[in-house]
C-alpha cells in the first residue's frame, strides 16, 4: 500500500519507473537502514504483462480515477490524495498485502487444500530463484573476483559498489550499473524458466 507512482515532497524516490528496456519496481530495503545511513535500492524487473497492465493503468485511466476521487471525495481528502499518489488503492483506500494474501489464500484452498499467502509465496520464490535459476550462480563467482580486485584498490566490495561508479543521479541510493543491470537479469529469468514472457519484450 505504501507503494508511490510518483515522487512526493516526503518520499523523494517513486517505487515504479522504466529503465533501459524495462518497467521496474523500486523497492527500498530498511532492514539494514541504521547500519547503512540509508535505504538499499532494490530493482524488480516486471514481466510483460505486468508491465503493459500498469502503463495503461497509470498512463491512461489513473488521470480519469483522480478525477472521479476528487468529484466524489473532494481535492483535499485522503481517497484524492492515494489516486494521486499510491501506486496501487483499493477503492477507497491503499492496496494493503492482507488483501492480497486473503485472495490468493481463496484461489490455494480448493487446489493445494492449505491457505498459501504473501509470506509463503516469498519463501517459495527464493527457494525456486535458488534452484532453478542459474544467472545468481555467475552473480556469486562474479563476485569473488570482484572482492580480489577491490582489495587490491584499498577497499572492500561494498565500498566499490556504493560509493565508486555509482548512479547516484537515478534516485538517492546509489547502486553501481553493472549490478543494477544483473537486478534486472535476476528478476526476468524466473520469468522465463516458468514460460512468463519477460518486460524486455512489451514493446
Amino acid at each position: 500500500g505504501a507503494l508511490l507512482r510518483c515522487n512526493t515532497t516526503g518520499r523523494p524516490t517513486r517505487n515504479i519507473m522504466i529503465l533501459n528496456e524495462y518497467v521496474v519496481r523500486i523497492r527500498h530495503y530498511t532492514k539494514t537502514s541504521s547500519i547503512r545511513g540509508y535505504n538499499q535500492t532494490i530493482p524488480h524487473a516486471l514481466s510483460a504483462v505486468v508491465s503493459d497492465l500498469l502503463v495503461q493503468s497509470l498512463a491512461i485511466i489513473r488521470d480519469f480515477s483522480i478525477f472521479c476521487a476528487i468529484k466524489v471525495w473532494g481535492p483535499q481528502s485522503n481517497q484524492a490524495r492515494y489516486y494521486r499518489d499510491r501506486l496501487l488503492v483499493d477503492y477507497d483506500k491503499p492496496l494493503e498485502a492482507g488483501i492480497v494474501t486473503k485472495t490468493l489464500n481463496e484461489i490455494s484452498m480448493p487446489i493445494i487444500s492449505w491457505k498459501f499467502g504473501v509470506a509463503d509465496a516469498r519463501h517459495a520464490l527464493i527457494a525456486f530463484s535458488r534452484h532453478h535459476c542459474r544467472s545468481m550462480q555467475g552473480f556469486y563467482e562474479a563476485d569473488d573476483m570482484e572482492d580480489i580486485r577491490d582489495q587490491q584498490a584499498g577497499h572492500s566490495t561494498s565500498t566499490a559498489r556504493t560509493h565508486y561508479g555509482v548512479s547516484n543521479q537515478i534516485w538517492q541510493t546509489a547502486i553501481a550499473e553493472e549490478v543494477m543491470q544483473k537486478f534486472l537479469d535476476f528478476s526476468t529469468d524466473w520469468q522465463k524458466v516458468i514460460h512468463i514472457i519477460p518486460g524486455v519484450y512489451i514493446s
